[in-house]
């Protein structure tokens, strides 16, 4: 609750001193109660405390991946040594309120494990086979308690409860662990592979409840703002691992058609990636369909999240300079237009986190320099703005190839 109200204080300006202050001193108490509690022997409520403990850390911290991994790392091993890997109808002895909780804990657990592994570009601590604890159901707090003798049955993903969104997103993060797997293999895995992963995103996306299905916002006026943002996080999180599974494709001459499909969907992401981006920027202003989840706004555009928008800012600049240096790659002109249009959008939101962000330099320095975004007007199609770009030319392709792969900028 102390998290939760402070994130609600910070609503206007995250970056408020006082708010600053708030979550230092929640931190620093929460990390003495730990240590007092001797938290490496386990015990009731310590996974609970680590995971706040965690959330101010990324608050507070939006550079430490290390950091937050490490502390994640002993989440998951303490987790693990208190059982709650395995699912709690294996041991009558929990009752059915506390295999419940379980079950929401070990939820949160493997869902950071998914993220931070995969934006630290490492191999997920947990895997699939090693856990069989199921999702938790989707109840109201008020249809259990601790003297429940029977859970009831879950309710209709219609109804939307404080569980639901939690579901949905654990879905999509369940194929981030697949997807995480391949891309950090060492051996090369057949294209089949790739497209039979394809399928199963696509079928995790129909897997989710009705109320979380992307609608355009013409067709959302009706609809909890709250709801609509879920609905832009998980949309965000199913073009990044599409990204992740196609953009291997990209690089291939354009001779070979068996990778047309790849191509096609990498691009068609980047651009959706970016296009999300604008939406964020432009509803949470205050005028905006979001502006009341503009704590988002923050959220999205601090660090680590916002690596999926640098991740569709160097596909698609790499798929330009592909146009440009190699005759079998096409642009067509609508095409241009709208990937030029994301850009120069997308190049004040990198240019205003210069002063605290390493990579939003390396972005402003590669758009500036690769594309000469500070002196193209905005009319300009891309596919002709970067034609007589000098910096084009001096390019190295296959250093950016793998850069551009990994959501990177060269140096």
């Amino acid at each position: 609750m102390c998290v939760a109200t402070l994130c609600q204080h910070s609503i206007d300006d995250p970056t408020d001193p006082e708010i600053q202050g708030r979550v230092r001193v929640f931190r620093e108490q929460t990390l003495h109660s730990l240590i007092l509690g001797q938290y490496t022997r386990g015990g009731e409520y310590v996974l609970e405390t680590l995971i706040n403990y965690l959330i101010c850390e990324s608050f507070m911290s939006q550079e430490d991946e290390t950091g937050l991994w490490l502390v994640q790392g002993i989440i998951v091993q303490l987790a693990l040594s208190q059982g709650y890997h395995r699912d709690p109808h294996n041991f009558p002895s929990i009752t059915p309120f506390s295999g419940e909780m379980r079950r929401r804990v070990w939820a949160v657990i493997v869902q950071l494990d998914l993220r931070l592994s995969s934006q630290m570009a490492l191999p997920c601590v947990l895997k699939a086979q090693q856990y069989d604890t199921v999702e938790p159901c989707n109840l109201l707090d008020i249809d259990f308690d601790e003297d429940t003798i029977d859970l009831p049955p879950s309710r209709p993903e219609t109804e939307v409860t404080p569980v639901l969104y939690g579901l949905a997103k654990g879905r999509i993060d369940k194929m981030m662990g697949l997807v995480n797997d391949i891309v950090n293999d060492t051996k090369e895995h057949p294209y089949t592979e790739i497209m039979q992963l394809d399928r199963k995103l696509q079928e995790a996306e129909a897997s989710l409840p009705p109320i979380f299905t992307w609608q355009p916002l013409s067709q959302s006026f009706m609809v909890a703002p709250e709801i609509v943002m879920h609905r832009v996080l998980l949309q965000l999180a199913i073009q990044r691992l599409t990204i992740w599974l196609h953009r291997k494709y990209l690089a291939p001459p354009y001779t070979q058609t068996c990778y047309q499909h790849s191509r096609k969907t990498c691009v068609q992401a980047a651009i959706k990636v970016l296009e999300f981006q604008q939406i964020v920027l432009e509803e949470t202003q205050g005028d905006g369909l979001l502006y009341p989840t503009r704590w988002a706004r923050w959220m999205l555009l601090s660090s680590r999240p916002r690596a999926v928008f640098l991740l569709g800012v160097s596909i698609l600049c790499y798929y330009v300079q592909l146009t440009k240096s190699r005759p079998d790659v096409s642009l067509d002109e609508s095409t241009g237009s709208k990937i030029h249009g994301l850009l120069r959008n997308a190049y004040p939101l990198w240019l205003h986190s210069t002063t605290v962000s390493r990579e939003a330099r390396r972005a402003i320095d590669y758009l500036s320099l690769r594309l000469g975004l500070q002196e193209q007007e905005i009319g300009v199609p891309l596919a002709d703005s970067t034609a007589d770009t000098p910096q084009d030319t001096d390019m190295s392709l296959d250093q950016f190839t793998w850069d551009a792969y990994e959501g990177k900028l060269p140096k």
